[in-house]
């Protein structure tokens, strides 16, 4: 645990959170960590709700959390909000519409398909595309690593989708709560079972296609099962083996690369998607 108060980063040198977010994606040499810490950052402070990006914007910086949460938001012709996806401490975004940016024809820009909205006060680093590009034609490295971290995040969106497809209700619950605390945890910021929890039920609802009294009905039953308890704005996992097991959670997801063996071996023996 580092001493940051938990579920923060601010504290840390925005080319430190870089170093430990990407290394944990890909290894990284000694002359690529300290590119990353040279890097140049602006920071900024954004209050809960405001927007952060938007939708139709063409990316012209990575970003990094450095402290607070947000949401991918979509906003559908009904004039819905559903969450697509959470942005935690630590995270990076959205690289992959920048790459396109740098890499692609001039004149021609990836847009954005979604808002990214603040759901606490949150502290975002901004690094340019300039200096960054350089510093990954020096380090090719980093390119792979920022590449892989877009696989993570390719892997989430396909794991939501297969919860919003295939889960019940208190499944995809606790699902998303394991999902949370594994990424929390990898960042160093969680205390033991328990850690900062910002999301309120109407967020929980908007993300996992669920109404806000049907998100309360399924907290209740988990912590009345002695699985998770989330008040007051943190979150205590009780039982952590039988949480996973209630949600059939497995991290392998959250890594670029091959899953471990006993996950690789029941796909290979048909446990998979057929």
């Amino acid at each position: 645990m580092n001493a940051d108060a938990p579920g923060t980063m601010r504290r840390k040198a925005v080319g430190d959170v870089l170093v430990q977010k990407l290394a944990g994606t890909c290894p990284l040499g000694v002359e690529a960590r300290r590119a990353l810490r040279s890097l140049p950052a602006a920071l900024r402070r954004y209050r809960r709700q405001q927007v952060i990006v938007q939708a139709g914007d063409a990316p012209d910086a990575l970003m990094v959390v450095l402290d607070g949460s947000a949401a991918r938001v979509k906003v559908t012709r009904a004039g819905e909000h559903p969450i697509v996806g959470f942005v935690l401490p630590g995270d990076v975004f959205d690289w992959p519409a920048l790459a396109l940016r740098a890499g692609g024809v001039p004149g021609r820009h990836a847009l954005l398909d979604h808002t990214v909205v603040a759901v606490a006060a949150c502290v975002i680093a901004t690094i340019r595309a300039g200096p960054l590009l350089s510093v990954l034609e020096e380090h090719p490295e980093i390119r792979q690593a920022l590449d892989a971290d877009a696989v993570v995040g390719r892997n989430i969106a396909h794991e939501w989708l297969s919860s919003l497809a295939c889960r019940p209700a208190a499944e995809r619950v606790a699902h998303l709560l394991c999902e949370y605390f594994h990424r929390m945890r990898i960042m160093g910021l969680t205390e033991g079972d328990t850690c900062p929890f910002p999301f309120s039920q109407s967020r929980l609802s908007a993300s996992q296609g669920l109404s806000t009294v049907h998100t309360n009905r399924q907290l209740r039953r988990l912590q009345r099962e002695g699985l998770v308890r989330v008040e007051r704005r943190r979150m205590r996992i009780l039982d952590r083996v039988r949480l996973e097991a209630f949600a059939d959670f497995t991290p392998d997801y959250l890594s670029a690369y091959a899953p471990t063996p006993p996950v690789a071996a029941r796909m290979a023996h048909g446990g998979g998607a057929s």
